[in-house]
């Protein structure tokens, strides 16, 4: 398990390498995202993810995505702090009915600026990854994760792309692809250089 979380955290560490904002803007919201601490677990989760998955059903390796990977979502009168964290800071946050729409509904609204741009594919990213170590209720999750990438305004193609890449980072990729978008390669395109592809 400890190997899993190691990768975990080096895909992690990637992607935001790969989509970091530059200068001293970007020094500040890392140092921030650092700073806040904000599970059920005590780590800086990605509580995002409790929108599709119920965290106390995941598997083992499914907690391990959800407590080790991050998203970093900004408002654009403040950059430095990160909003989804500070709304909504546990797994808990989403028992109840009405806050999970009310939190759905921000996140496609925090995608869909500018600023937060990336985070939707990533969102899509890690619910995916999720989705090959857990296969619970996996039509449930797949039909949750087709609904959030339609609101997220991901096409086809990228979400054709988000796949291929965690087939890159699961070595199951046997033929050389071509991506179809340009977004996913630019936002993930940092784990293609992890694994030598």
């Amino acid at each position: 398990m400890a190997k899993y979380e190691t990768i975990i955290e080096d895909i992690n560490s990637n992607i935001k390498k790969s989509t970091g904002l530059s200068g001293l803007v970007s020094r500040a919201i890392s140092a921030c995202a650092i700073a806040v601490v904000g599970s059920s677990t005590g780590n800086t989760a990605n509580t995002a993810l409790a929108l599709i998955y119920d965290y106390e059903k995941c598997n083992e390796y499914a907690k391990v995505i959800m407590d080790k990977s991050t998203l970093l979502f900004n408002t654009s009168d403040d950059v430095i702090n990160d909003y989804w964290k500070k709304a909504y800071p546990t797994y808990d946050e989403f028992k109840d009915a009405k806050r999970r729409i009310e939190a759905s509904k921000k996140l496609v609204q925090l995608c869909r600026d500018t600023i937060n741009a990336t985070e939707g594919y990533k969102f899509i990213f890690w619910a995916l990854m999720i989705l090959t170590v857990d296969k619970t209720d996996a039509e449930e999750h797949l039909a949750l994760i087709c609904d959030f990438a339609k609101m997220l305004r991901i096409t086809e193609d990228e979400f054709e792309d988000i796949i291929q890449t965690i087939k890159i980072v699961y070595h199951e990729v046997t033929t050389e692809y071509v991506f179809k978008s340009e977004n996913i390669p630019s936002t993930l395109g940092a784990l293609f250089n992890m694994y030598d592809r």
